[in-house]
């Protein structure tokens, strides 16, 4: 088998001067598929030249205790080796087994290595406290090369990553070309669970299985395993892909690889690669040893030491086509189209995130005239499937809010321009019921929240003897009415996690605070807050989040963001960058508790810590690919966070739903489950 093959720039001009090559990572070698037992087979690159002698180990997930951001690596979150004595059989002269215990092949002097089936999809995850239900090989497997010579000398930092997908997929097929751009899709992708190259793992929970395969699958959303090449469009057709980002990111990674090593001026120094992409971003934290872990690094911290990172290649382009000045911040962003359009005033609003990682939108608008009162669902993939317009049974009327019950088979609609919820059946991709009892006083709904039992709650907009509504699940009976608490025109609802939660109502007419229900519909509490400047807090967008130690985040006018007490009493309020917009901006919680807010005047995503850190940069993550062109306004409004640690959030500008890769930490989906399992902003 040969891949395609260009002409390569040699090893002195590469190194010494830069050469501007082919976005399509070439081959200059022969793929080595003479054994008819080989399972796995493929090249390594360093930019543009192959890796002589690296070792390559097949690796899966960890099941027994969480990788990722913050988290130190450790026996339970290690890597779990695949490969078994048996390479050493196969391939006698170019494999070997390293201190720990862990088999490897080596790469031939053209980069070329094989695998054979020396390897069980069930090998790693014999050890004791694993999850039974990962031995049926549908566990994510993947690739590490780890040293090696490029042709400047052999050099222990050069690591590269490329994600294989289900082990249980793997066949004589899979064919693999590893270099720094299947690096990057991997290190974002799996961001959420990674510590470092070698210490990937989740919980082992059947939601955290789901999120750590699907982040895997994310892979192929970004690059072409089998060319080592940047996609610009996604498999679904739908996806535009940052393509020009991708290549910048592994021109940082080549410009370490292709050089003498660890103590080089490209890896090492002051302002190398491996003295910048450290485990905390900054001066301080851990300098990595390789280049797959300092890809990590910058998936974890995107918007930090930007301009010192893009400057490293210094006019040495491994790949062509990168970026012609550093971004605002390395967030990798996919716009997803859908039949949803600015133009005729369909617009996408809020999301919500079911367990098997699908993210459901609501699109409607004042001036719509085709294509209008949708509900889209967006597959891990970004694969869209469409309800309400060609569907005469599903009956939505300028739906304004979703969201996803604790078992993911019903979603909740509002109907902001009728007197009704809407329950959607998954599985039938039909309507049961029009949420509309009598005498209930529904009108114009804007938000919807699901409770630890099961029962719905809607905020009722346009009535101001009925302020909040309690439905059940299975007809849609009122079962509680709240009214009063000093709340009037109520935008947003929020429930406390357990059977019988309190709930957070945030409104238009409500300047100077929240309105606190009990789980029977009775007041509870007015929390407080004074502005940081200016006379009174006025919350603003459809938008209220509960994290897991309780509080209540709320988005407000000016530059402000509120955090309140479950007890109820006054927030504190946190200054981030530049003002919000008007309105419409929304809140999520991810599962470290970080805090990600909607920017619609700024069009920009920021993201807080639990103690109201800006993490997010003076800017925050504006995801505009060149500072110095006309950004696109965007006005993102909805956003919530899902089980692998993707961002998705709509926009009222344009038809593109976005979904930045790995830049949170994997959370509980859905809200729905962990308010009814008390694991609201925790990692699954």
């Amino acid at each position: 088998m040969r891949l395609s093959v260009i002409v390569l720039c040699s090893f002195s001009v590469l190194l010494l001067t830069g050469c501007s090559l082919s976005s399509t990572a070439p081959s200059s070698a022969t793929l080595d598929d003479s054994s008819s037992a080989v399972t796995i087979h493929g090249i390594v690159h360093g930019g543009q030249q192959p890796v002589a002698g690296t070792h390559i180990y097949l690796f899966a997930p960890n099941t027994t205790g969480y990788g990722g951001n913050g988290i130190a690596a450790s026996a339970a979150n290690a890597s779990l080796s695949m490969l078994n004595s048996g390479v050493t059989t196969h391939n006698p002269s170019n494999s070997g087994v390293d201190p720990n215990g862990n088999y490897y092949v080596t790469t031939d002097s053209k980069g070329n290595f094989s695998i054979s089936s020396d390897y069980s999809c069930t090998t790693g995850y014999t050890q004791s406290g694993a999850t039974a239900t990962v031995l049926t090989g549908s566990q994510p497997v993947y690739l590490y090369a780890v040293g090696g010579n490029s042709g400047a000398g052999v050099n222990s930092a050069a690591g590269l990553l490329a994600s294989l997908g289900p082990c249980s997929g793997l066949s004589s097929g899979t064919s693999v070309f590893m270099d720094e751009v299947t690096t990057i899709a991997m290190a974002y992708a799996a961001a959420g669970f990674a510590t470092d190259a070698t210490h990937i793992s989740s919980s082992g929970t059947s939601l955290a299985l789901t999120g750590i395969s699907n982040a895997f699958a994310n892979t192929t959303n970004l690059v072409g395993l089998s060319t080592g090449a940047a996609l610009a469009t996604t498999p679904g057709g739908n996806g535009t892909v940052p393509q020009a980002l991708l290549y910048t990111l592994a021109n940082i990674l080549a410009i370490c690889i292709n050089s003498t090593g660890p103590t080089s001026p490209q890896c090492g120094g002051t302002s190398g690669l491996l003295t910048t992409a450290t485990s905390t971003g900054a001066a301080g934290g851990t300098v990595p040893t390789d280049t797959a872990t300092a890809a990590i690094n910058i998936a974890h911290y995107p918007g930090s030491n930007v301009g010192t990172l893009f400057g490293l290649p210094n006019g040495q382009y491994a790949f062509a086509s990168g970026l012609t000045a550093p971004p605002n911040d390395f967030t990798v962003r996919l716009a997803y189209s859908g039949n949803f359009s600015s133009t005729n005033g369909n617009q996408p609003h809020s999301v919500a995130i079911d367990a098997s990682g699908n993210a459901w939108y609501v699109a409607a608008g004042s001036g719509c005239t085709t294509l209008c009162n949708q509900l889209i669902e967006f597959s891990p993939l970004g694969v869209a499937s469409t309800f309400g317009v060609s569907n005469g049974d599903i009956a939505f009327s300028a739906p304004q809010a979703v969201a996803v019950d604790v078992t993911s088979s019903h979603v909740l609609v509002a109907n902001s321009a009728g007197t009704s919820v809407t329950n959607f059946i998954v599985s039938s991709s039909t309507t049961s019921n029009i949420y509309n009892p009598t005498n209930s006083g529904i009108s114009k709904p804007t938000d919807v929240a699901v409770d630890g039992s099961g029962n719905i709650w809607v905020a009722n907009n346009n009535n101001g003897a009925i302020n909040l509504l309690k439905l059940t699940a299975g007809t849609g009976a009122v079962l509680a009415t709240a009214t009063g608490n000093g709340l009037s025109g109520p935008l947003a609802i929020a429930v406390e996690p357990g059977a019988s939660g309190n709930v957070w109502v945030v409104g238009s007419g409500s300047p100077s605070h929240a309105s606190v229900f009990t789980y029977a519909g009775a007041a509870f509490a007015q929390p407080t807050l004074p502005r940081l400047t200016g006379s009174s807090f006025t919350p603003v967008g459809a938008s209220v989040a509960i994290d897991s130690g309780g509080f209540a985040w709320v988005p407000a006018q000016g530059n402000e963001v509120a955090q309140f007490p479950s007890a109820g009493t006054a927030g504190t309020g946190f200054a981030v960058g530049t003002p919000f917009g008007a309105d419409d901006d929304a809140v999520a919680i991810d599962g470290a508790g970080d805090v990600w807010v909607t920017d619609a005047d700024d069009t920009v995503v920021w993201e807080l810590n639990n103690s109201g850190t800006n993490l997010s940069g003076t800017n925050g993550y504006t995801y505009i690919a060149n500072p110095s062109a006309t950004a696109i306004p965007v006005a993102p409004d909805g956003i919530a966070i899902d089980g692998s640690g993707n961002v998705w959030y709509s926009t009222q500008s344009n038809s593109a739903i976005y979904e930045l890769i790995g830049a949170a930490v994997p959370v509980v989906t859905p809200i729905a489950s962990g308010v009814a399992n008390s694991t609201l902003g925790t990692r699954p």
